[in-house]
């Protein structure tokens, strides 16, 4: 009897204390929450301090709007697929032949002969919006190079240059403040958005020119310090 009692009184013992130990054991092993990660701040990106670095980057800025100058271009130059008698015809044919004897044109074989395909504004605003871009950039990126030849020990022939530089920059602003005005007409004219788009890649050209003599111009210090 008193074996049975002590077994009854041990095996009450442990079924009451067993909630206990797993809450005891749950709550050690228990993960912590976790705070909030903190989100990282954006590195700022420091203004190039030498002059190498300043004309690697305004070389690279010039060569991408050189390229949405290009890209406007192609636009308002596509011309319509010339056919005779349903035949694509061969330009370069064409240009050396202009007539064929014996073979007939129809009245729109003769209507397409290089005629110019409506520019599509949604291509010529994307382009002309990535100038946009790249133009503030080219603004910031002549302003530091300004401020480096600014340095005393700078030459006057490279503070000169640098003084031509800005004055090219901001010309550029205003070619393409003409090429918006045109691009928004509607509808949009070939041949105006031709000639305005050429100007900004002779505008683009000479400032490259620029660029090389400038560096040609500074010493050496500035170029790598």
């Amino acid at each position: 009897m008193k074996i049975a009692a002590w077994v009854l009184g041990v095996s009450l013992g442990l079924v009451l204390g067993q909630p206990q130990t797993l809450a005891a054991d749950a709550s050690s092993t228990a993960p912590a929450p976790s705070a909030s990660p903190t989100p990282a701040a954006s590195p700022a990106v420091a203004a190039p301090q030498n002059l190498s670095d300043c004309l690697a980057e305004i070389h690279e800025t010039l060569r991408r709007m050189k390229g949405d100058s290009d890209d406007i271009l192609h636009e308002v130059t596509r011309t319509q697929e010339v056919t005779r008698d349903g035949v694509a015809e061969d330009k370069t044919q064409r240009n050396m032949f202009p007539t064929y004897m014996g073979t007939t044109m129809t009245a729109l074989d003769a209507l397409s002969r290089d005629v110019l395909l409506p520019p599509r504004p949604h291509w010529l605003n994307n382009s002309f919006a990535q100038m946009l871009d790249l133009q503030s950039k080219l603004q910031a990126e002549t302003a530091n190079i300004t401020r480096i030849v600014g340095d005393p020990e700078c030459s006057s022939g490279a503070r000169a240059q640098g003084m031509v530089l800005g004055d090219i920059t901001s010309e550029l602003s205003k070619d393409l403040g003409a090429l918006e005005v045109l691009i928004r007409e509607t509808p949009p004219k070939n041949a105006g958005i031709n000639l305005a788009a050429h100007k900004i890649g002779d505008t683009i050209s000479g400032m490259e020119k620029v660029c090389d003599r400038l560096w040609k111009e500074a010493p050496r210090k500035l170029k790598s310090r």
